[in-house]
C-alpha cells in the first residue's frame, strides 16, 4: 500500500463499478484482522488471526523501515493518508454511484 498507494482497483464483483485504492484495500485488510482477532475468534477459530495481524505489523513496519531510511519507493505512512483518505473514500462513493446507475439503466433497457 505504500510503495503505489495512488493505483486503482476496479471491480466487477461483488460490487460492480466500484474502484479503490491500494492504500483502501491496505487499511481494508488492516481493519479485517483487526476485526477477526478481537470479535471473531470465538466462530473462526482455525483462522490465524495472530499471524495475519503479525503480517501486515510486519509489512508496515518494513514500509516504514524503508521510507525512514530514505528510500524514495515507499511513501510516507501518515502523509499518505492525511493526503489521500478523504479523497480516495469520495472517488469510492462516486464510483457506487455510478456503478449503480449503470446497472439501473441495463435493468430497465435504457443506454
Amino acid at each position: 500500500g505504500f510503495l503505489d498507494p495512488q493505483r486503482r482497483f476496479h471491480m466487477i464483483l461483488p460490487w460492480p463499478g466500484l474502484t479503490l485504492s491500494m492504500l483502501q484495500v491496505t487499511d481494508l485488510a488492516l481493519m479485517a484482522n483487526l476485526m477477526g482477532f478481537f470479535l471473531l475468534r470465538r466462530w473462526f477459530g482455525a483462522v490465524a488471526w495472530g499471524a495475519h495481524l503479525g503480517g501486515t505489523a510486519a509489512g508496515l513496519g518494513f514500509g516504514c523501515g524503508a521510507w525512514l531510511r530514505g528510500d524514495q519507493r515507499f511513501a510516507d505512512p501518515w502523509r499518505v493518508h492525511v493526503d489521500q483518505c478523504g479523497s480516495d473514500w469520495r472517488k469510492t462513493a462516486d464510483s457506487v454511484e455510478a456503478g449503480l446507475d449503470r446497472m439501473a439503466s441495463l435493468i430497465s433497457g435504457r443506454p
